[in-house]
């Protein structure tokens, strides 16, 4: 089976193609988890030169066309297309709702071949670009999402029809593990009885407000507890200060860590006990997957995608109601931290990790292959 994963857009503050292999962790992720479950495995990436090279197994092909870094709806990476269909592939794979005239002319081009298309917390287009969007995805042969309750806005945009298929799929997974706390946090100095860990932008989507209201509530009855908060996005850092600032509760308890390097994540999360977010909207939630594969017992929000991942392992929380996060966070105290955490950890390795989604995917394009 030879599948090539489509990347339609680049960053142009990129130096050098060599940086994609960082800045889009992801495309690798997804390449060597399909090389590891025995596929022939392509990556075809605009970009603002064309190289072609083989890396771990994986063809990388980044090809470059007159247009910027994101494409207007209008234009078509023709170079592209062009070395798509020369390969002959079994299957198609593109990354984004957002290119529809893109997706409508290489599935033309190639109209025997299964396209899938892969949501990326993107949301439906408005006004006449919703009817482009309509129109150029209505030939796809399949969609991922997080979860199927993510599909409901764009169905209910009859932008997909509800006879075409959607499948649940993880967006991405990780390489984190579960260890042994006490070594870690003599590592990254987390204390507390227990410890908190928020890792997430200081954005109203995030909510970093409504978690530190609840939390400041539950130290009422865990006066030993402590949040840490690693963030990089800083937009409501000064809401943030001022609230921490007005509590002596939170002043006491809340430490504000901001950026720390992806490389030292590991660790961070295997020094924590729970770890919280108050998004009101996800595509599907990285951070929260590196916490689940580290054992970190989750008190997040009720939004689709997170309810999906989570498949009742964890503790779910009303968007916006600090009232709600402290009753979670109450429900979670009540039972073994110990017991909690392992089971995340497990249930992490037999749902979530890269081999079973690997393995899931496989499936899928099988099935897309033999019937599409």
């Amino acid at each position: 089976m030879h599948i090539v994963f489509v990347h339609y857009y680049y960053d142009e503050d990129l130096a050098s193609y060599r940086d994609l292999f960082a800045r889009y962790q992801t495309t690798v992720d997804w390449a060597n988890m399909m090389r590891d479950s025995g596929a022939q495995v392509t990556v075809a990436h605009r970009y603002r030169e064309t190289v072609y090279l083989e890396k771990e197994g994986v063809t990388y092909a980044f090809i470059a066309d007159p247009f910027g870094g994101r494409l207007r709806g209008y234009q078509l990476p023709v170079a592209m297309h062009r070395y798509i269909a020369a390969l002959k592939p079994d299957i198609i794979h593109i990354n984004g709702l957002i290119f529809p005239y893109q997706t409508m002319a290489l599935k033309q081009q190639l109209p025997n071949v299964p396209v899938v298309v892969q949501h990326h917390a993107e949301k439906p287009f408005h006004g006449w670009r919703r009817w482009l969007q309509r129109w150029g995805l209505r030939q796809v042969d399949a969609f991922f999402f997080t979860g199927t309750g993510m599909v409901a806005p764009y169905q209910e945009a009859r932008i997909i029809a509800h006879s075409t298929p959607v499948y649940a799929v993880l967006e991405n997974s990780t390489h984190f593990r579960y260890a042994e706390r006490a070594p870690n946090r003599r590592i990254s100095h987390l204390s507390g009885n227990p410890i908190f860990l928020w890792v997430g932008n200081l954005t109203e989507n995030k909510d970093p407000l409504t978690v530190l209201e609840g939390f400041d509530r539950l130290l009422a009855d865990q006066p030993a507890a402590h949040l840490y908060m690693i963030y990089k996005d800083e937009t409501l850092l000064k809401p943030v200060h001022a609230l921490i600032d007005r509590s002596p509760r939170l002043t006491r308890a809340v430490t504000l860590l901001g950026h720390i390097q992806h490389n030292q994540m590991e660790c961070y999360y295997n020094s924590a006990d729970f770890f919280v977010l108050g998004s009101h909207y996800e595509g599907s939630g990285y951070a929260l997957i590196e916490a689940l594969a580290c054992g970190v017992i989750p008190i997040v929000t009720r939004i689709p995608s997170f309810r999906w991942i989570l498949q009742n392992h964890g503790y779910l929380w009303t968007p916006g109601d600090p009232n709600s996060f402290q009753d979670a966070a109450k429900r979670a105290l009540r039972r073994s931290i110990s017991e909690d955490s392992r089971q995340i950890a497990r249930y992490f390795q037999s749902q979530l990790s890269f081999s079973q989604l690997g393995q899931t995917v496989t499936r899928i394009y099988q099935h897309l292959i033999q019937h599409g």
